[in-house]
């Protein structure tokens, strides 16, 4: 699989979580006087996550021949990670972290989605390149996330023909982020590679 394709797939996924309301960072999931709370918590749970998959994968999957397994341990490391933050912060201040919706899933959602990014840390040999990867993977998703909502909101401004309306503009606005992302992405490591 190709960067592009990555780079697709999150951005559209992202674009779904967006439209049935249960991506982090969405206006009803954030309150208004604190709208960064649930990307600094995507990106800060985010990279412990990280770390603690490098460490089971390192001394548990590679020498048992279960390298395949690595987005599945993430991804439960990530959730298990957010619902102690939710009890903690319930339990030492009696309020939730502010980024459930009403139905109460908005995180956990969204971080599934997340977790095949991290499966390229298996080839990573320093555990601050893997926190520098969740992190940068963890910020993109959110910022794309975000980028996407004003790029949708300035179209919901222009008269639009009837069959653009809706899921098209909302793929193609996807599919173009997912081009400038795959882009960025390219040009950056062919720096640090070379």
């Amino acid at each position: 699989m190709s960067v592009f394709s990555v780079a697709f797939y999150f951005v559209f996924a992202g674009n779904l979580l967006t439209n049935w309301g249960i991506l982090p960072g969405a206006e009803n999931d954030t309150d208004k006087t604190r709208p960064w709370i649930s990307i600094l918590l995507f990106v800060g749970l985010a990279v412990p996550a990280a770390v603690a998959d490098y460490i089971v994968f390192r001394s548990l999957l590679m020498p048992l021949g279960l390298e395949s397994l690595i987005p599945i341990t993430f991804t439960l490391i990530l959730f298990l990670l957010y619902y102690l933050a939710t009890m903690l912060t319930k339990a030492l201040g009696g309020r939730s972290l502010g980024v459930l919706s009403s139905s109460g899933h908005a995180l956990p959602l969204s971080l599934a989605l997340y977790a095949a990014a991290l499966a390229s840390t298996a080839t990573v040999n320093s555990l601050m390149l893997v926190m520098a990867s969740a992190a940068s993977a963890a910020l993109g998703f959110a910022s794309a996330s975000i980028f996407l909502r004003d790029i949708l909101d300035r179209m919901a401004l222009e008269n639009l023909p009837e069959n653009l309306r809706g899921q098209p503009v909302r793929f193609m606005s996807a599919a173009l982020m997912a081009l400038a992302f795959s882009g960025i992405d390219a040009a950056f490591f062919s720096r640090l590679v070379v």
